[in-house]
């Protein structure tokens, strides 16, 4: 080895054996440059105090030699979906984890919600820190365990490109991790709800209706009936009635209002994910003009069985959901 052949390696080796538990030992590789840790990855089992110094670095290792990391860029800030796996040829793809990246500045973190990390606690995400450069090359590491119910986390460094929408790393000899990512589609911005003038049987008639939500996941639709809009006042007719995440006598607790310019503000209590979490009343709005009504579900609860009680989870993905009502004007 090139730049260090000078050391004895026998006692570099000894040193490494003792790893990065100890502070001490530790500190005697601060020293080293970018390079001389490249040289020992290039190695067939590179000792894991390298490793997690490489990572620790967010260094990129090519044929021994620490790869110039591009400029760090704002030119693909925004939010991107990722799904975390690990892979080895014997089992395949395991998914382990999902999330939100947010670039902010060519920085490289994860969002607070939703998380959902299946081999230990979420807060390990807040170890994540990554970079990107103008080409889209990323460079990141974050403690993570690939085992579920034994080992424990460790600093893996990822690396990879936006166009390969991925990163990946090594957990050790047996599993890859890779972090797979794509543009967050935007929900569409729930609008504040517009004031609702009076009551106006303008629009009195029949409406059939189609019930969906929508996350980072896509688009379900769960439910649909029939608005009754009577002297300006909305209900759900008792016939032709379906709901598929809750029972369908929820739709008694609709309430709405239009008014002659078409304006529209409903309320509906119940559970619009099939999960079983707690129902909540939930506010829509929305006019004649787009035929179509919108609300938000978070904050979600789920059951315990430990308090026998719905109780908040912040670890729900995802932990929000645009809830929609299309509608049109039924024809006799």
């Amino acid at each position: 080895m090139k730049l260090i052949s000078h050391i004895n390696k026998l006692l570099i080796l000894l040193l490494l054996s003792i790893g990065l538990g100890n502070p001490s030992v530790a500190a005697l590789f601060d020293d080293w440059t970018d390079n001389q840790l490249c040289e020992w990855m290039d190695q067939p089992s590179p000792p894991e105090i390298i490793e997690s110094l490489v990572s620790k670095r967010l260094i990129s290792c090519s044929k021994g030699v620490a790869k110039q990391r591009g400029e760090v860029s704002n030119v693909l800030d925004g939010s991107y979906s990722f799904t975390l796996s690990r892979f080895n040829p014997s089992e395949g793809h395991k998914d382990i984890g999902k999330g939100v990246l947010e670039i902010l500045d060519g920085k490289i973190s994860v969002a607070k919600k939703p998380r959902w990390l299946d081999t230990s606690s979420t807060k390990y995400y807040n170890t994540f820190k990554g970079y990107i450069d103008t080409k889209g090359n990323i460079i990141a590491s974050f403690e993570v365990n690939a085992l579920q119910g034994k080992g424990s986390p460790r600093l893996v460094g990822f690396s990879g490109s936006m166009d390969e929408l991925q990163i990946k790393g090594k957990f050790d000899d047996y599993f890859d991790m890779i972090i797979k990512i794509k543009p967050l589609k935007a929900l569409k911005p729930i609008e504040p709800a517009k004031k609702v003038g009076e009551a106006a049987n303008s629009f009195d008639g029949s409406y059939a209706f189609l019930l969906s939500n929508e996350s980072d996941k896509g688009i379900q639709n769960i439910g649909s009936a029939q608005f009754i809009i009577k002297d300006g006042k909305i209900s759900v007719a008792r016939k032709y009635r379906y709901l598929d995440t809750s029972a369908i006598s929820t739709y008694d607790t609709f309430e709405g209002v239009i008014d002659k310019e078409g304006n529209i503000n409903v309320s509906f209590e119940f559970n619009p994910i099939r999960h079983m979490v707690e129902p909540k009343t939930i506010k829509f709005s929305g006019s004649m003009d787009s035929l179509q009504l919108r609300g938000g579900f978070d904050e979600i609860k789920s059951w315990d069985n430990n308090t026998k009680a719905y109780v908040l989870d912040e670890n729900f993905y995802p932990s929000f959901y645009d809830v929609i009502i299309d509608f049109k004007k039924e024809k006799y």
